[in-house]
């Protein structure tokens, strides 16, 4: 029987606004699935289920008041573990900064709270953000919930695999160079690196380096879209930022990729590319060019 943990987010979020599921009983939906699977793929790595709870009674209450609803009402969400959240350790897995305790809520985290999200706990990456597998020497290795005895991927694998798992319906991540893709991949999910500015990253103190972004993490790309709402709206001081709203997010329209020329490139004519991925990458390209209006090879 499908649990509501497994259904998704868009979903529960209409649900929710419709006084159909409260934020309660979907969020112990999601504690009980977290129970049962968290110990062997250790996706979760510190949990805050008292706050969670109380939030989650706190978004039922404003449901029945008949309150303005966020994007993100009453949806459980996992935070990656670099983010700043009030009263939690920001560890990236670093023994040394094991006791380093956030005095607030990154803003990032602050426009998801206020988006109406309940943070349920934070999720596993490599030590220091750095390498391509999701495991440090404060909390170990997170398994890919496909197969755990695969990867994960990193550096966002805790939040790709508490998604996969139905741990939670949506989770945040962070991306240089594949942190967010990589993991959503490895786990069968849907994951966006942002355009730099989108948003906001009160990390980027200087307007020379745009390359890590935040960005968000569930099961389709409608689901990601919403998410991606709720995160538009921080207020950090970010030099990229460009102001964009929840409601210009979720007002995209899908689009016709048939009408749509795409230019592919393996190597982009200058990257040294091992034979088997360039064979991969060209049979993946094959089975979806038949989607566009045209693909040239370039």
């Amino acid at each position: 029987m499908t649990e509501l943990c497994d259904l998704p987010a868009t979903a529960l979020r209409r649900m929710i606004g419709a006084k159909r599921i409260s934020p309660v009983e979907l969020l112990e939906s999601c504690v009980r699935r977290i129970d049962a699977v968290n110990p062997r793929l250790n996706a979760f790595v510190v949990m805050c289920l008292d706050q969670a709870r109380a939030a989650a009674r706190e978004a039922e209450a404003a449901v029945m008041r008949g309150d303005a609803l966020g994007p993100l009402h009453g949806l459980p969400i996992g935070m990656k573990e670099s983010y700043h959240v009030a009263g939690m350790a920001t560890t990236q897995g670093f023994p040394a900064w094991k006791d380093r305790i956030a005095a607030k809520d990154d803003c990032t985290t602050a426009a998801i709270r206020r988006a109406g999200a309940v943070i349920v706990g934070k999720t596993n990456i490599p030590e220091l953000l750095q390498g391509l597998a999701s495991r440090n020497r404060l909390f170990g290795t997170t398994r890919n919930a496909y197969d755990p005895e695969r990867s994960s991927l990193g550096s966002s694998g805790g939040s790709g695999v508490a998604v996969s798992a139905s741990m939670v319906p949506i989770a945040t991540g962070s991306d240089t160079g594949g942190s967010i893709r990589g993991p959503a991949s490895a786990n069968g999910i849907c994951g966006l690196r942002p355009t730099p500015g989108l948003i906001a990253n009160d990390e980027h103190i200087h307007a020379f380096n745009p390359s890590s972004v935040r960005g968000p993490m569930a099961r389709s790309v409608e689901d990601t879209r919403l998410l991606l709402a709720g995160m538009v709206e921080g207020d950090g001081p970010d030099p990229y930022r460009h102001p964009v709203s929840a409601a210009d997010v979720l007002a995209v329209a899908p689009s016709d990729l048939r009408g749509l020329r795409v230019a592919v490139s393996c190597d982009l004519g200058f990257v040294k590319t091992d034979p088997a991925m360039r064979a991969a990458f060209e049979e993946k390209i094959g089975r979806i060019e038949r989607l566009f209006g045209s693909v040239e090879w370039r």
